[in-house]
């Protein structure tokens, strides 16, 4: 497969998330231009409730360690402003495309949980959010998540 530019590679993600929130019922919009904080804004059929997406894409997140596979994972890179962003109205989907073999694989990640692993405690060059097989099961297409801050009555 040729490799892609990034902008296309994220557009794919922000892309593939819209199409899965809009078949599950929701109103999903695109901002146009560079919002900082977000990639979708999504809200319930009604448009009185609403939160926001971030959108992570990789064409290939799984670190798989042979010699220690209690290290395997899913990395995906969030940049800094991850340390500062927190809110029940605000989601993180990581978008694992699989180097393009089969359905991408989507996690769908509460901004607070986000925000705990890159505020906890550790020196980074870089901020990565880790998913860990053992993770897998709590994040993995884990749409209720965002159905249910959409439902909620706050």
């Amino acid at each position: 497969m040729p490799t892609r530019p990034t902008t296309i590679t994220a557009a794919a993600g922000e892309f593939y998330v819209a199409h899965q929130l809009s078949v599950r019922g929701f109103l999903v919009a695109i901002p146009r231009a560079n919002v900082p904080s977000l990639d979708l804004l999504v809200s319930d059929a009604s448009g009185a409730h609403s939160v926001s997406i971030q959108v992570k894409t990789s064409s290939g997140a799984w670190r798989d360690y042979k010699r220690t596979p209690e290290r395997d994972h899913w990395e995906f890179d969030v940049g800094e402003k991850a340390m500062h962003q927190k809110s029940e109205r605000l989601f993180y989907t990581f978008v694992d495309l699989n180097g393009g073999d089969g359905s991408p694989k989507v996690f769908v990640v509460p901004s607070h949980v986000v925000h705990e692993q890159m505020n906890d405690g550790c020196d980074r060059k870089r901020f990565m959010m880790w998913i860990t097989a053992g993770e897998e099961k709590d994040y993995l297409e884990r749409w209720d998540l965002v159905e249910s801050a959409l439902t909620s009555v706050k």
